[in-house]
């Protein structure tokens, strides 16, 4: 979970990116134009070089501050730096080139467009993954939305697969969540879900996951799971970690609990088919009393998949 604080600093990162991609890009104008105009245009070279010093440096401070709250593996940052390198090293070569005899050699000109042009590409595919990041969380909690859980399904699935386990999905609602909004007002019911999503994620082991669904409702994703009891264990982890201990905001006391409907994911199934099978069971748990686990039947399953298709 990205924590709200973690989220705005994903916004500066985005913007501190666009800075010095901008950079960049208006370095390398100064660094054609120098090129262009020849030797006799010192004051221009010397603009280059300091134009260079200012765009890489920026770059190389975004990286060093960002290197570790980004993931590696998913950004490409250690590409990213060793571009960075490759397009320095080459306009430093081909400006002496140009300083030296008044000639270019054309294979080394090539080689900084081509170390730009991927320089380039590579900083626009970061700046793309963080804009999924950031506009996937939900802003209040800090929690991912229904666009990444569509975005992680399929490689659980996989995973789950491979080892000989199963994946679960649990929606769950709040309940009686709009009377602590209309009694205690929206700021309190603001800090009720920030603190529902922080005891949900502390309930769960570290290879589930949890997502916002939207008003009070959240899903929650079991991955790896052995059975249907494994999968229940959980959920009435989750349950009684919301029900056993109210809420508290200095004077003010809220006794909460939450409603969950529990379906399995199979590898064909569509996953509107899941959630509203889930959703189906969610209701039947509100029916019999709330603040309980209801586990989706075959009947559900059925239902959904009709009411996709539109068969009668």
């Amino acid at each position: 979970m990205i924590a709200v604080a973690e989220l705005n600093n994903l916004q500066y990162q985005v913007d501190t990116l666009i800075d010095a991609h901008d950079a960049l890009r208006s370095w390398q104008s100064v660094v054609n134009r120098a090129l262009i105009c020849g030797p006799d245009r010192v004051p221009e070279v010397d603009q280059c070089r300091k134009h260079g010093q200012y765009a890489i440096g920026k770059l190389d401070q975004w990286l060093a501050e960002n290197s570790q709250t980004l993931p590696q593996h998913r950004l490409g940052l250690q590409k990213l730096n060793q571009l960075n390198q490759q397009v320095t090293d080459m306009a430093c070569k081909i400006l002496h080139q140009r300083l030296g005899d008044g000639k270019v050699d054309c294979d080394d000109y090539t080689a900084f467009e081509q170390s730009y042009q991927q320089l380039d590409q590579a900083i626009w595919q970061l700046q793309s993954e963080l804009h999924f990041l950031l506009f996937s969380r939900d802003s209040l909690t800090g929690l991912p939305t229904r666009r990444e859980l569509v975005s992680i399904l399929p490689t659980a699935i996989q995973t789950a697969r491979e080892a000989g386990l199963v994946v679960y999905l649990a929606i769950m609602d709040i309940d009686h969540f709009k009377p602590i909004n209309d009694k205690h007002g929206h700021h309190i019911g603001d800090q009720a879900l920030r603190l529902v999503s922080d005891r949900l994620r502390g309930a769960l082991r570290s290879e589930d996951a949890l997502f916002r669904y939207g008003g009070e409702e959240f899903v929650l994703l079991l991955t790896n799971i052995a059975d249907e009891q494994a999968a229940l264990k959980i959920v009435e982890r989750a349950r009684l970690a919301l029900c056993e201990h109210p809420l508290e905001f200095g004077d003010t006391r809220i006794e909460l609990s939450a409603s969950f409907g529990l379906a399995r994911l199979e590898q064909l199934q569509a996953l509107n088919t899941v959630l509203t099978a889930a959703d189906t069971a969610l209701y039947r748990a509100k029916a019999q009393g709330r603040n309980r686990v209801v586990v989706a039947s075959a009947e559900d399953y059925q239902q959904a998949e009709k009411g996709l298709t539109g068969e009668p």
